[in-house]
This record gives structure tokens, sequence and C-alpha cells, in this order.
């Protein structure tokens, strides 16, 4: 696992729990230089104990040093899928042939999505495991507002708090997230709360969307918020949560907000539809429409309380029973079978 906070060559040991060691890595002065000291350190690793398998999370990083390592050293490989790693990499200027070579030198492909399985068999004509996500339905649960955070950002009762989390950048649609905030706000009292933090790049194209005072008053940003539960208290904010992506993985927004009882209105990018049922677990729009995002919001609330208290219901029962913890761990055992 790399660790920026440590120097470069410099490894940070820890046990947790039982059972589990993890080793953390202070990246080098460039990315090559990274990956070949974290090959020598896996040697090292390997001449311990070995490894029965090696897994790797996103394609042409930690996933060709998996694939890699795994072929060399005879050990058996997992590469794992995200979203972003797949369709970063497949157009210009992306590593299109390392790509490719992940993914065909692999010993398993597993993906969050079938959207992702897709593609993969699209790309090299091998079939994908899906692994969705999942999400700690202790933690991100319904509740009573937090009468502490509405105080800190000023929210007063009566404004529609409409919300994002996670990082704020142009694939999870900044501009149509900033229009469809002006539509409802030039209609009735409201804050657009972003839990967490806005990309370096976005920023300069957020502050030129951000372009009169009435906004940018009624614009929050938290900033990263390290801690789940933490995530979870600002979720019980939200009036609904906005997720108008133009490409997706399974994003862990999608599933927080769920399994905390906040209403979604969601594109149909990536696995958003695998996940969401149009009209029962939340709402969803096509990415050709998402200029009509301000409209779907003023349909979702005018709705009945009933029956928006319904969606919200029927959202959190659907991550309790198919992306909890333990559901995803069953899922692993059978992703680490042999047989698989």
């Amino acid at each position: 696992m790399q660790a920026r906070e440590l120097p470069g060559g410099a490894v940070e040991t820890t046990q947790p729990e039982a059972g589990l060691i993890v080793h953390r890595c202070g990246p080098a002065r460039s990315t090559d230089y990274t990956q070949q000291q974290t090959l020598i350190f896996l040697e090292w690793l390997q001449r311990r104990q070995p490894f029965d398998v090696v897994w790797g999370h996103y394609l042409t990083t930690a996933g060709f040093l998996a694939a890699w390592f795994g072929r060399t050293m005879g050990i058996a490989s997992i590469l794992s899928v995200r979203g972003n790693d797949l369709d970063k990499e497949l157009f210009p200027p992306g590593d299109f042939g390392r790509l490719e070579w992940c993914l065909r030198s692999a010993g398993k492909i597993v993906t969050v999505s079938r959207d992702l399985a897709g593609k993969v068999r699209a790309l090299v004509d091998r079939e994908a495991l899906v692994l969705p996500n999942a999400v700690d339905v202790d933690v991100f649960q319904p509740g009573p507002r937090p009468d502490d955070l509405a105080q800190k950002y000023g929210i007063v009762p009566g404004e529609v708090v409409l919300g994002f989390s996670g990082e704020l950048r142009a694939k999870k649609g900044l501009p149509f997230l900033v229009q469809c905030f002006r539509e409802v706000l030039a209609r009735q009292p409201a804050r657009l709360l972003v839990i967490g933090q806005v990309r370096g790049s976005d920023r300069g194209e957020l502050e030129r969307l951000i372009d009169d005072e009435q906004l940018r008053q009624r614009l929050i940003v938290t900033g990263h918020l390290a801690e789940p539960a933490e995530v979870a208290r600002h979720l019980r904010l939200v009036d609904v949560m906005l997720i108008p992506s133009l490409w997706e993985g399974m994003p862990n927004s999608l599933l927080e907000s769920l399994a905390a009882g906040v209403p979604v209105i969601a594109s149909d990018a990536g696995a958003i539809p695998e996940v969401i049922t149009d009209g029962v677990h939340g709402l969803l729009l096509p990415r050709t429409h998402l200029h009509l995002l301000g409209q779907r919001v003023e349909e979702f609330l005018a709705q009945p309380g009933d029956t928006r208290r319904a969606m919200s219901a029927a959202g959190r029962k659907l991550v309790a029973q198919y992306y909890s913890p333990t559901v995803e761990a069953q899922r692993l055992k059978e992703i680490l079978s042999p047989n698989s």
C-alpha cells in the first residue's frame, strides 16, 4: 500500500488485527522508481513467506505490478478493475498496450460491476468476475439532522439541502450539478453541500460556474472527511443526493447515501442502474439528459412525503441485502476458490 506521507523507499509495517499485516511504502521520485522498489520489496516478502495469490487494485499501476510479479514468480494473480482505471487508459493519451497486457496476463479479472465486466469482454474476450462495492450499514444509517453541523454551516429550517459526496470534478458532472443548484435556488431557498473536496484541476471551473455571490454564499464544501462516521453524519443534512456522473464504476457515494436513507437522483452511468431501479430505490436520468437534473429535483421534491420515505426505505433495504460487508466477504471466498 502506497503512503505519500512516508519518505521514498521507507516501509511502515503494522498489524491492525490478528492475522492481518499491512505494509505501507513511501513513493519514490517517479512512478517507475516506485514500482521497481515495490517489486524489490515484494520479492523480499516472497522469500520470507511465499504468497498464495497477489491481488492488484486498479489496472495499470498496482494491477500491472500484481500481474508482472505473479507471472515472474509463478503465483496466481487477480486484478481488480474499478472504473476510472479502465476508462482512463482506454482512450488517448492512456496506455492502451499496458491495459491490454494486464487484462490478458492476470489469472483472474474482478470488476465492481457488470458494466465493467462487459468492457473487459469487449477488450480481451475473457470473462470477469463481479465483486460489487460494499458499505457498513451500521455506520451509514438514517438519523436526525445533526443540529451542530447545521449550525456550523448556517443551514436553517426550510432550506433544501442538495448533496454531493466525494471528489467533485468534471467526470462527476460538475457543470450539471451547478446548473441544477442554480435552477433550484431560483425557486426556493437551497444549499449545495459538497461532502468532500474539489479536485485541484477543476477548482477554476467551479469558480467560473459559481459566478454570483448568492451561489457562492450557499455553496458548502466540507473538505476531505477521513472518518466514515463523520461522512454519515453529514449525509443526514442532505434532502436529496445528486450523482450526475458522466462515467462511473460503482460509486461508494451511491451506496452510502442509500444506506443512510438519503434519496438519490443519479445518471445512468456505469453500475448505477445496476443498483437503482428508477422510481423504487431512487431516480435515474440518462447521461444525455443531465441538463434536466434541476427539473428532476423539482419533480422529486413535489412528491408526497410518504412516497419519498418509501423510496428511502427501499434504498436502505437494498444496500443491506446486497451490498453489505457480509455479502462481500462471501463473494470474496467464492472468487478466491481455485474453482471460480
